[in-house]
């Protein structure tokens, strides 16, 4: 795959193991290729692991007071 693969859908980014489009990359995609986290950042610099879009959402959730706080004690009781 290209050093960093630009995705057909801007919304979302492309895994340069593979080629598969995701909102984000996750661990147990990354397991798929025998690779940790680490690993496939070190292998492949610069190319993002999740969305702005996506990251965005995250922050929104947890800056609102009420979302947040229910993220925030499912997180806590390990859900």
């Amino acid at each position: 795959m290209a050093a960093n693969p630009q995705p057909a859908n801007p919304s979302l980014i492309t895994c340069a193991e593979c080629g598969k489009e995701f909102i984000f990359i996750t661990s147990a995609h990354l397991a798929k290729h025998n690779l940790t986290r680490e690993e496939y950042l070190e292998k492949h610099p610069g190319v993002p692991l999740h969305t702005v879009e996506f990251i965005q959402k995250k922050r929104d959730i947890f800056a609102d007071p009420v979302k947040g706080a229910g993220v925030r004690a499912g997180l806590a009781k390990g859900r």
